[in-house]
């Protein structure tokens, strides 16, 4: 009884790591699953600097498509 209990501890080393690859597959099937983007961090909600820093460049992503598409319809205005 107290036999088996000696060696409980230990860890074989190639179960160790077959159980930390199998846990590695199931995150990402789990990522999959969940459609969780490879550019998700932990806990980035509650980082309200990185937040409006985000928000601030889609508005200037967006300003400048704007600008693109309006010079675009100018050109063809113009070229008409």
């Amino acid at each position: 009884m107290f036999a088996n209990q000696k060696n409980a501890g230990a860890v074989d080393l190639k179960n160790a790591h077959e159980a930390a690859l199998a846990k590695q597959h199931y995150m990402e099937k789990l990522k999959s699953a969940l459609k969780i983007r490879s550019d998700f961090e932990p806990g980035a909600a509650f980082d309200f600097e990185a937040q409006e820093q985000k928000r601030l460049n889609k508005l200037a992503e967006k300003d400048a498509r704007r600008k693109e598409e309006k010079s675009r319809a100018k050109q063809l205005k113009k070229d008409k």
